[in-house]
């Protein structure tokens, strides 16, 4: 029996705040995968969605690749795949995402959050040829 779109988890709408330079997580923001895995963005948790620069808005801006799926990459990436406390965890504990594992995540994010197709194959392309300099090994 294949399940359908209607018995997937919802997603996430996190609740966010601007500090003037960052978006602030403001109520923990908790995403069931698509494979099982439990992943929260703990309250206080910062990011600037998705680091796309300025010049390139006019085709693809920040905001447009949903707020959950850069939230969520931004969380793996900079903890190097080991999502802990205080800024997120992770279920089972102890599991470690390595960079296309984090990158597929996001590209899963944003096909769930209906992004046009180009959009997210663009945003995913990008993170898979440029991302490499933002990981931060654990």
């Amino acid at each position: 029996v294949v399940a359908g779109a209607d018995a997937l988890p919802t997603l996430p709408i996190p609740v966010l705040t601007h500090d003037g330079r960052l978006w602030v997580v403001a109520e923990d923001c908790r995403y069931v995968a698509l494979d099982g895995c439990i992943i929260t963005a703990k309250r206080g948790f910062q990011s600037d969605l998705a680091s796309i620069p300025r010049l390139f808005w006019a085709i693809i801006a920040s905001f447009e690749l949903s707020l959950v799926a850069p939230i969520m990459h931004d969380l793996i990436y900079r903890s190097g795949g080991l999502v802990i406390l205080p800024e997120g965890e992770v279920t089972p504990a102890g599991r470690v995402f390595n960079r296309k594992e984090a990158d597929d995540l996001f590209l899963e994010l944003m096909t769930r959050s209906k992004i046009a197709y180009w959009k997210r194959n663009v945003a995913y392309l990008a993170v898979r040829a440029f991302g490499q300099s933002s990981w931060r090994e654990g």
